[in-house]
């Protein structure tokens, strides 16, 4: 049974819906919640790194959706930031939103979810990678979609490198040579 005073809450991922979530609950009263992130600070997938990741901006991303757009309605962006921030502005903040709303004691880092499982009407039961098991009452899923790309199948044959844009960090290994993209979506 649901304890309606105080639930137990998982949200999975600290990125810009799940510290908005966690900052959400605080307001209302709740505090009994976790927020696990597999990676090893906020900002989900505006967290770049010039290697593979979860992450799937490059070197150069910036929104495409304007700052007074996308910004957190009670948290505007900083009156420097462009119209059009980077990748790098996005994740600062996305920090300092956590940082100034108190989120931050109830994130545990690098603690990836690998399985969630509904066990009756009131109870989840969440396994992590470590094999650990926690059971809450509500689970709330903020993993991002761009964490996992997906590849298109096309007939025929290909003999040059196909790569998906979640795997683009950088142009430096397209100098010089025929490149085609297909596709015209963000990325």
């Amino acid at each position: 049974m649901v304890n309606d005073n105080n639930p137990r809450i998982c949200i999975i991922g600290a990125g810009p819906s799940g510290i908005a979530a966690a900052k959400q609950l605080l307001q209302a009263g709740f505090n009994n919640f976790v927020v696990y992130d597999k990676n090893e600070k906020v900002g989900g997938n505006w967290i770049y790194s010039p290697r593979l990741s979860h992450s799937s901006v490059f070197s150069t991303t910036h929104i495409i959706s304007s700052r007074k757009l996308s910004e957190y309605s009670d948290f505007p962006m900083p009156d420097h930031y462009p119209d059009y921030p980077s990748h790098d502005q996005l994740r600062r903040y996305f920090q300092s939103y956590a940082h100034h709303f108190g989120l931050y004691p109830f994130i545990q880092f690098k603690r990836e979810v690998t399985k969630a499982e509904q066990l009756n009407q009131n109870k989840w039961q969440i396994t992590l990678e470590d094999g650990s098991v926690e059971t809450f009452d509500y689970l709330l899923v903020a993993n991002g979609h761009h964490w996992n790309p997906r590849m298109p199948n096309y007939p025929g044959a290909f003999s040059g490198t196909f790569i998906h844009s979640h795997d683009f960090k950088t142009n430096e290994e397209f100098k010089g040579k025929r490149v085609l993209v297909i596709g015209g979506g963000n990325s």
